[in-house]
């Protein structure tokens, strides 16, 4: 009778074209711990095939009001075809020069896979197309040798994770640590329709103007900040308080320490509230 763990090892090992026996004892090609220190290779978005969101209940706090009109006439088509074109092309352009300054300083630049963000599709409660691939700060959370997948709060951006797969899995593949985090599954419940209405006496300041409410944890990878052992979360309106719980608690064993600020715009100036330390020194 064989043995099913080399059983098991064999069909995955099939599958994936490597034997995950051998995997586990490469080095991680991953290990980020901070925003400073010298950099040797990154993920750079693309804008190909991005496309206008639908003005959904999520988008609309992060669009000026004066812009609501353009949303709506042009949700769903290619930003390539709704902006001048010397627009979209600077836009092209300054990405591309981006990336040849960053491999003529030696640092290896690895990109996501185009995909036409103009399909849609229908899962759960909705209906939507894609978003884009551009912004790869927001879908992916870098800790030591851990890549954290974001649940991406907006509906245009459920499946974004799909450009990045190729990336993930060939990290995953050569030894770093992949995680996903649990998808929202009832946007009826987690996102609000009127965010700025309401009672402003019967919310926290932490909820007043917020879109999403506490139904389940979601969170965009761009609301943490490393810094070392240390990591500032902010509630935001992409980022629920659940979502920085359920980061926190996935990384506690690691001995992450978590803050969460608010950063507060008032009289032109920031200020940083100190509002809330997650976790005992």
């Amino acid at each position: 009778m064989p043995n099913v763990s080399s059983v098991r090892n064999k069909i995955i090992s099939t599958f994936y074209s490597t034997d995950v026996t051998q995997q586990t004892i490469l080095k991680s090609p991953v290990n980020s711990w901070n925003e400073w220190d010298s950099l040797e290779e990154i993920i750079v978005g693309t804008p190909e095939y991005s496309v206008v969101p639908h003005l959904l209940p999520e988008v609309k706090p992060c669009v000026a009001s004066a812009k609501h009109n353009f949303y709506i006439q042009n949700g769903g088509k290619y930003w390539a075809d709704v902006i001048p074109k010397e627009h979209w092309q600077l836009l092209c352009k300054q990405v591309e020069d981006f990336v040849k300054i960053l491999e003529l300083e030696g640092i290896k630049v690895v990109r996501p896979v185009p995909i036409d963000h103009k399909n849609s599709y229908k899962i759960l409660d909705f209906e939507t197309q894609g978003f884009y691939a551009a912004m790869p700060r927001d879908f992916l959370l870098i800790v030591g040798d851990e890549m954290i997948e974001a649940t991406m709060t907006w509906r245009s951006r459920y499946f974004e994770f799909l450009a990045y797969r190729p990336l993930t899995l060939n990290y995953w593949r050569h030894g770093a640590k992949w995680t996903i985090a649990p998808k929202p599954t009832n946007f009826s419940k987690l996102i609000k329709d009127n965010p700025i209405n309401g009672d402003i006496a019967n919310e926290s300041s932490s909820y007043y103007g917020k879109v999403t409410t506490e139904s389940e944890p979601c969170f965009d990878a761009a609301d943490f900040i490393r810094a070392g052992r240390d990591i500032f979360a902010q509630r935001s309106q992409v980022t629920n308080l659940s979502g920085i719980e359920w980061v926190r608690r996935h990384l506690e064993p690691r001995g992450i320490k978590f803050i969460d600020l608010h950063l507060l715009i008032q009289d032109q100036c920031i200020s940083m509230q100190h509002s809330l330390l997650l976790s005992l020194v």
